[in-house]
Formats: structure tokens, sequence, C-alpha cells
């Protein structure tokens, strides 16, 4: 090809070492996102929608079901949140990946372990996202690698709080400290604190 495009620095470098891409003829073009779509629905109506408490502490994972997201550590991380905010609810908005149903049973059994299965709601596949977006307070993505991390770019322009591990693209996405929280992955207690 004349130009091989990377959506990250990790993905263009995947394209050199593994694909066979000369870097010389290697560019990044990270993704964009039209913003007025996150434009800001009402916290109130939304949270209604999903029957939720005004002030219920949400936190949103907008990831298919698939052992790359890591939804485990998610679920450990919020664990311990929910031992200092019992009334935390942890949205999971994703479909399930091709032959991943004993993937989704065991987080639905690792959910019932922590005792936190009350708190959990599996949403499936949705196409309201600015819905979810305005009704959560924090976005949280626990993967074991990213090629870019589209789903933060949301989050961040819906104004959300993000917290995510530092993995593949997701830090030329977040920047730590100023833009959201990252953590190494595997680190379940940073993530939860």
């Amino acid at each position: 090809p004349d130009l091989t495009i990377g959506i990250s620095e990790t993905v263009r470098e995947w394209a050199v070492t593994t694909g066979g891409a000369p870097a010389s003829r290697t560019r990044i073009v990270h993704y964009g996102i039209g913003t007025q779509h996150f434009s800001h629905a009402a916290r109130a109506t939304a949270r209604e929608a999903l029957d939720l408490e005004p002030e219920t502490p949400v936190v949103l994972c907008p990831a298919r079901l698939d052992p790359q997201k890591n939804h485990a550590l998610l679920l450990r991380a919020v664990g311990m949140v929910r031992q200092q905010l019992p009334d935390t609810v942890l949205l999971l908005a994703g479909g399930r990946q091709l032959g991943s149903s004993v993937y989704e049973q065991n987080l639905h059994q690792l959910a019932e372990i922590l005792g936190i299965s009350k708190g959990v709601r599996w949403l499936g596949v949705r196409g309201d996202i600015d819905q979810l977006l305005a009704a959560c307070d924090v976005v949280a993505m626990a993967s074991e690698w990213e090629g870019f991390g589209l789903a933060l770019l949301e989050a961040m322009s819906a104004e959300r709080a993000v917290v995510a591990t530092a993995v593949g693209g997701v830090p030329e996405v977040v920047i730590s400290g100023e833009t959201g929280l990252l953590v190494k992955t595997g680190d379940t207690k940073a993530f939860a604190q």
C-alpha cells in the first residue's frame, strides 16, 4: 500500500512490527467524534428511565462482554467501592462477543461471589449511549488492551469522569490527572480508588 494509517501510536507500531508495514510509510490519524450527539441529555430523565435514584453513584462500562475488556477487574473494583458507597450501581452496556457465553456466566458468578449482584445491571447492546452517559457519574474501562478507546472520547465529550487502564492507545486519549485517571492494568485497588 501507499500508506498505512494507524488510529493510535500503538496500532501504528503493531502495523510495523507485526503487519510488516514500512515505518516510513505509516501515519497516525486518531479517531474523532461529533460532540453534538453527546449534548448533555437530561440527567434526571436518563436516571428515571433506568430506575435509578437521583443521588445513586453510577459507574458505566460501555464495552462488549469480551475478556479483552477485563470486566472481572471492574467487578472487583466496584465491590471495593461498594464497601464505602454501598448504593453504587454498575451499568454494563455492551453485547456479547460471539462464543463468550461462558465468559458472561463467569462474570455473573463473580458478581454473586462478591455480593454485588443487586448493584450490577447487565444492559446488553444499547443504542442510547447519550442517555447512559447522562445517567452515570463515572465511565470505567478496565481493558487489557485497546487500540484507541473511542468510548472514552464519548465519555469526555459528555463531561463524565473517566477511569481507565493505561493500555494501548488509551494514554493518547486520556491524560492521567488532567482529562481522567489512568491505572496499571491488573491493579484492582488502584482502579477502585
